[in-house]
């Protein structure tokens, strides 16, 4: 005998409006650390300043080595800004539930004069899980690599993501391992810089 499926009508559920932050945000994610996330984060910021753009840098690591980057060092400012060129770069120390209140639930003049925001987050995978945003993804070996599926199989299908391999990598053999990425991740919309970032303090 033969099973046959039984006909229950599909139950539809309503689409979910989208979240997304109340600014362009790119967020710097990656499993552990030292594999710079902040150099990237700072030279980001200020690149986009000298274009003209206002910047929202938020740091959430608890040294805030972006505001020493920044030139800017301890300060009892919450909010410290330093001119770039025709723009501007705002560091903020936030931790955890703060960063989420301030991208997705702060009122609108809270946010008012930047352009977009990046966030430098601590090592970990929380960061992957936030949606509407950028993720850009340092990798600088095969652990980082390995660990960082577990974290964009998570990650919400209105967050894209860009692979950026720091250090020496030949092109075919990092297209490679972007390739092998978006595979165990399941996202045929992955992408990743074409070119290595320096392995370097400051970029």
């Amino acid at each position: 005998m033969t099973a046959r499926p039984l006909p229950i009508p599909a139950h539809r559920p309503q689409e979910a409006i989208p979240i997304t932050p109340a600014l362009p945000t790119t967020v710097l994610c990656a499993f552990k650390g030292g594999c710079f996330k902040t150099s990237i984060a700072v030279a980001l910021a200020e690149r986009l300043a000298f274009a003209g753009l206002h910047v929202l840098l938020v740091t959430t690591d608890e040294q805030e080595d972006a505001r020493r980057r920044l030139g800017v060092g301890e300060s009892s400012r919450p909010v410290e800004s330093v001119q770039r060129g025709a723009g501007a770069v705002s560091v903020a120390g936030l931790r955890d539930a703060k960063v989420i209140d301030l991208l997705y639930r702060a009122k609108p003049d809270a946010l008012a004069g930047y352009d977009l925001a990046i966030v430098d987050t601590a090592a970990g995978l929380r960061a992957a899980r936030l949606p509407g945003v950028r993720l850009l993804c340092p990798i600088d070996g095969t652990d980082a690599a390995e660990n960082l599926v577990l974290a964009l199989r998570r990650t919400p299908t209105n967050s894209s993501i860009v692979l950026a391999r720091v250090g020496v990598a030949h092109a075919r053999e990092w297209s490679s391992v972007a390739d092998a990425l978006a595979r165990a991740v399941g996202r045929d919309d992955l992408t990743y810089l074409r070119e290595p970032l320096p392995r370097v303090a400051a970029l």
